[in-house]
């Protein structure tokens, strides 16, 4: 994977640029440079000349903190690369999934997706509620959901509760769930973004337009095996992960 490499010693190069700019902006602002000249022993100061000290430097390490926020996201689902079809490219952060436009040398290990073009998140769960919210952005052929950790990935099947999953998708202009080997409709228009729900107690998968917060389809499947996030695309446009929305909160 030395184009995953690649591009993430590239990532890492731009954020320490980014800091490096940031503390080279620090060093050279004026009000600094006035704070650093003062005469702390003996100040004699004139009338007006006082500046406020705590305004810009109190809490400066937090500040900088939530600026850097935006470059270093935080995703509920990071996709593994030892299970992502060879057909398929994903991004340095492992956030996004789609078509390559090379043909990289990928080992055809045991657990790889070597028929129809699907990859699975890094972290399965047997107990316990997740979600993520998947852009599924103008992919005009997709599916998103989840899998069995036993579910075959050498020979081409459909991604029905029978086999392992739980999935909507999109083909031919329909958004569909996979039930029971047949395609039922869930959707009259367009879906643009997916939020899954995984509930492992109950063993349901609910899916919601993250857009206009309605509900597109729940499976209730008991689940045997461990169950990962699963996502396939057939298109050149990516499926991407979106990153979890970070707050900060203080307490005394």
């Amino acid at each position: 994977m030395s184009w995953i490499n690649k591009e993430l010693d590239r990532q890492i190069k731009e954020i320490s640029l980014n800091i490096k700019e940031l503390e080279g902006n620090l060093k050279d602002d004026p009000v600094m440079q006035r704070f650093k000249r003062m005469d702390h022993s003996n100040p004699q100061p004139d009338s007006g000349a006082l500046i406020d000290v705590a305004k810009h430097l109190g809490n400066l390490r937090h500040r900088v903190w939530e600026m850097m926020k935006s470059i270093c996201p935080c995703y509920p689902v990071v996709l593994d690369p030892n299970t992502v079809n060879s057909s398929l490219s994903i991004s340095a952060d492992l956030s996004s999934v789609s078509v390559s436009t090379e043909n990289p040398q990928i080992p055809d290990n045991p657990g790889r997706f070597s028929v129809y073009k699907g990859v699975l998140g890094s972290e399965g769960f047997s107990k316990g509620t997740y979600s993520w919210v998947v852009e599924v952005g103008r992919s005009e052929n997709w599916a998103v959901g989840v899998a069995e950790e036993s579910v075959i990935r050498k020979k081409n099947i459909i991604a029905t509760p029978e086999n392992g999953f739980c999935c909507i998708w999109r083909k031919n202009n329909k958004t569909v769930a996979g039930v029971n080997s047949n395609e039922k409709p869930i959707a009259l228009t367009t879906v643009k973004t997916v939020c899954v729900i995984l509930n492992c107690e109950t063993g349901q998968v609910t899916f919601s337009n993250f857009d206009t917060n309605t509900t597109l389809h729940t499976f209730t499947q008991p689940f045997k095996k461990k169950i990962y996030p699963y996502f396939n695309n057939n298109s050149k446009h990516a499926l991407e992960i979106l990153p979890l929305q970070t707050t900060i909160s203080s307490k005394i």
